[in-house]
């Protein structure tokens, strides 16, 4: 498999452009920011979902959902994390960038990551190009970056208007960033939570490292007014073998995974007949 080897200062990346432009390898000063790839990976033997087929790891693109559901737009089925993770890109680099590019000829848009280095800056650049003449595309984006949940020693959450527990399916009212967090940091091994935050006060997660680094991570709230955290303390999948330790802090524009729930109640981004949409997500790391 072809990979693309990238340094800017203190950054040092790795790409997969066949393996949907994986990133493979995010460090700064030798600190690694992305989960690694599980030693001797197998899939489930039960079903676990398409992206579990594969090794999980990295950093990918969850788009136009992030459960599988129905297309709001013909009721055709959408595996889950969406449609980019298996397609090969195109990845080129240039100076202090990295630029990815994928054409989806299911929705007919090309999806785009540009990744820009700034000393300890990190700007990621998303673009998605509506190539439909006649169809406006709602969709989710969720940033599937999974980091060393056991590197991690330290979280600031923004506030929030509700608490969702999505693998119980409870919803909670309230507004206690330091209780998720310290729920987080003291879950045991052996679970897994996904928790969804709604209506989020402002755009930041703040995270410290063991090393003693931290990472801000800063987004648009006004598109993405739920923070999505997947923590994986060997809970996930539950089969000898297959159990990682992961975690992911996720922006979402939707109160739900599910692309299909999203667009009944309003919930998604979308972008309008040859058009474009973009955003960006900034990471600061000292």
């Amino acid at each position: 498999m072809d990979t693309v080897e990238f340094q800017c200062g203190n950054w040092q990346l790795q790409c997969l452009p066949d393996d949907g432009a994986r990133i493979s390898k995010l460090r700064f000063s030798g600190l690694d920011l992305l989960a690694d790839r599980p030693d001797n990976f197998r899939p489930p033997s039960v079903d676990y979902g398409k992206y579990e087929i594969r090794p999980v790891y990295g950093y990918d693109d969850c788009f136009p959902t992030v459960d599988a559901c129905k297309s709001p737009i013909d009721d055709s089925d959408i595996a889950d994390h969406g449609h980019l993770y298996w397609l090969p890109w195109q990845v080129e680099t240039s100076g202090n960038s990295l630029h990815c590019e994928v054409v989806e000829e299911t929705l007919n848009i090309q999806f785009s990551r540009t990744l820009v280095f700034d000393r300890n800056n990190l700007r990621w650049e998303f673009e998605v190009l509506n190539n439909n003449s006649d169809i406006e595309i709602s969709f989710l984006h969720v940033m599937h970056g999974l980091m060393p949940l056991g590197q991690i020693d330290s979280i600031a959450l923004p506030g929030f208007n509700e608490l969702f527990d999505e693998i119980n399916n409870k919803t909670s009212r309230g507004n206690d960033p330091a209780k998720v967090a310290e729920q987080l940091l003291k879950s045991l091994k052996g679970k897994s939570l996904m928790l969804l935050l709604r209506g989020i006060e402002d755009g930041s997660v703040e995270l410290g490292f063991k090393s003693g680094s931290k990472l801000l991570i800063e987004y648009p709230a006004e598109l993405f007014s739920t923070l999505g955290i997947w923590w994986n303390n060997e809970g996930y999948p539950d089969e000898d073998g297959c159990r990682r330790i992961e975690c992911a802090f996720e922006p979402m524009s939707g109160h739900v995974s599910s692309l299909y729930e999203s667009y009944k109640q309003g919930k998604t981004l979308v972008v309008m007949p040859e058009q474009k949409f973009n955003w960006q997500i900034n990471w600061e790391i000292w």
